[in-house]
């Protein structure tokens, strides 16, 4: 996933989330068409109710619900199911705000999954409890009490906070105001509903057109310190705060949304819809905000002398999207109710599978991770090793890409390098020149004397020659030559400045020969034929 293949999805994300969004609210309402209130309301038409039943978990949810549908509105007989020491007006605001807490979350309530036995026990705690939905409201729960089966104590002392959770930032104030059984109900909804749906949609736009002018400037003053904002800096920042400002529009309609009180399956559908989007929304604003950060960290290895940062950077990158893009699949694959756990389990074993079936791939993944841990070269440096030579290029997920005298590319596995002697040449702060003379043994010792002499001067002319280094000297005196020795540092990291220099030496090893009558020895063989 590169930088430019990264951006070009983000874009497409933020082009299709625009388009959903516009239409998202058009959908739930066509929806709303096909489904009567009684159908999306919690499902109890096919189960036959006679009269108030507290005998079963069973029949205590089947008489809560019941008598709240619009079709058999009888609110008292409903808050039979709050127990009766409580007044009656407290009972019945307590069974609408209950069935109001199930709507705006979506939560259906299958009859046929509640249990109809009488002496039903929970099956942990072994107390005489059900939970409709112990996962969404845990804290809300029936509990038997004298024969009947009724919300316990507890939980009616907590529904106070969890109305409030259910209608947060006070629009449980606003909710307790509408009544949504007023006025006649067209393609399932009220004219009030319409009215609400059409106001939150024109709220959340003009939102949109405020955060995303005000955001932007705002992140442009704070980011121009760090950037040039004439890059891809600014296409980055201006795409994530389209991402962010449609991120706070949606979660201002998924708050608004449970007052409009719409029927449970549109509630349902919306918040699942909105949900999803929104952490969509926050995969697209980690991948932008990741691109920025790469930016900034880019820049600033670029200053450093450690050439391996500009390859460890693009790396990790690509291993930070990699996880943001994992994290958000997993928690959409939570918000429908997919088993993660089971999913993870599946996957690891797959993986284990996979691992032993790609050991090569596995650890030169391994090797590439101690390359950037033990820095045993950078990118730019020469390197040898056995059976490869070459300038680093690239440091990768699997292989390290070396640029050879010839130009041309060779991939290199990362877990060959870390397990071959390989020598850095790029490390070197100095050049080694280093020559054996072979003089010719008719050479006077005020020739050679005269030769070395002239050697140390001329050579010291030299720019990079290091003077303290130099060292011109006889070394062995043999049968057939006479032995200099020059050995000097050049104060050079330029490879191309190395090979003029020590040009410029052997000329004037040369010329100082040629000055001084000395003739440079080579092998030779003397054969002496004797007269029979």
């Amino acid at each position: 996933m590169d930088q430019s293949f990264s951006s070009h999805l983000c874009d497409m994300i933020i082009t299709a989330l625009q388009t959903i969004c516009r239409k998202a609210i058009i959908t739930l309402l066509a929806l709303s068409s096909i489904c009567s209130g009684s159908v999306l309301a919690q499902q109890e038409d096919h189960y036959a109710v006679s009269g108030v039943d507290l005998s079963s978990p069973y029949h205590s949810m089947l008489t809560h619900l019941h008598y709240l549908q619009p079709e058999n509105l009888d609110p008292n007989s409903a808050a039979q199911v709050i127990p009766a020491e409580i007044d009656s007006v407290s009972r019945v605001r307590m069974a609408i705000k209950i069935k109001k807490i199930y709507d705006s979350k979506g939560l259906f309530v299958y009859l046929n999954r509640v249990p109809e036995n009488p002496d039903y026990r929970d099956s942990l705690s072994q107390r005489a409890v059900y939970t409709p939905f112990p996962q969404e409201l845990p804290g809300l729960y029936l509990q038997r009490q004298a024969g009947l089966w009724q919300y316990s104590r507890e939980s009616l002392r907590g529904l106070e906070d969890i109305y409030r959770a259910a209608f947060p930032y006070g629009t449980h104030l606003l909710v307790d105001q509408l009544d949504v059984k007023h006025g006649e109900r067209f393609l399932g909804l009220y004219l009030w509903q319409y009215l609400g749906l059409i106001l939150l949609i024109v709220m959340a736009g003009l939102l949109y057109l405020i955060l995303d002018w005000i955001v932007k400037r705002v992140m442009r003053a704070i980011l121009s310190k760090y950037f040039d904002l004439s890059t891809d800096a600014e296409r980055y920042l201006r795409k994530s705060v389209h991402a962010f400002s449609l991120f706070i529009c949606l979660f201002l309609i998924s708050v608004v949304l449970p007052v409009l009180q719409l029927p449970v399956g549109i509630s349902k559908l919306g918040l699942l819809v909105l949900g999803i989007l929104m952490k969509i929304l926050w995969v697209v604003i980690f991948l932008y905000a990741i691109s920025l950060v790469s930016l900034y960290l880019s820049a600033v290895a670029q200053k450093t002398d450690n050439r391996l940062d500009d390859q460890f950077i693009p790396l990790l990158t690509k291993v930070l999207r990699i996880i943001v893009v994992l994290v958000g699949i997993m928690s959409i694959l939570h918000s429908l109710d997919i088993n993660i756990t089971a999913l993870i389990a599946g996957v690891s074993i797959g993986g284990l599978a996979l691992a032993l079936a790609a050991q090569d791939t596995v650890k030169n993944l391994i090797g590439s991770i101690m390359i950037f841990v033990d820095k045993p070269f950078q990118v730019g440096d020469y390197i040898t090793a056995s059976g490869f030579a070459g300038t680093v290029r690239e440091v990768g997920f699997r292989t390290t890409r070396i640029e050879t005298s010839d130009t041309s590319i060779i991939a290199v596995p990362n877990g060959t390098i870390v397990n071959t002697e390989v020598t850095n040449l790029g490390v070197r702060t100095k050049r080694l020149f280093l020559l054996h003379l072979a003089v010719q043994r008719s050479a006077s010792s005020d020739q050679l004397e005269s030769f070395m002499s002239d050697l140390r001067t001329g050579i010291s002319e030299v720019r990079s020659v290091i003077a303290d280094t130099l060292i011109v000297r006889l070394t062995s005196i043999e049968q057939s030559a006479l032995h200099v020795m020059i050995r000097a540092h050049l104060d050079t990291t330029d490879y191309y400045v190395e090979l003029e220099d020590k040009e410029k030496i052997n000329m004037t090893v040369l010329a100082t020969a040629e000055k001084n009558g000395v003739i440079l020895a080579y092998p030779t063989q003397t054969i002496h034929l004797q007269n029979p």
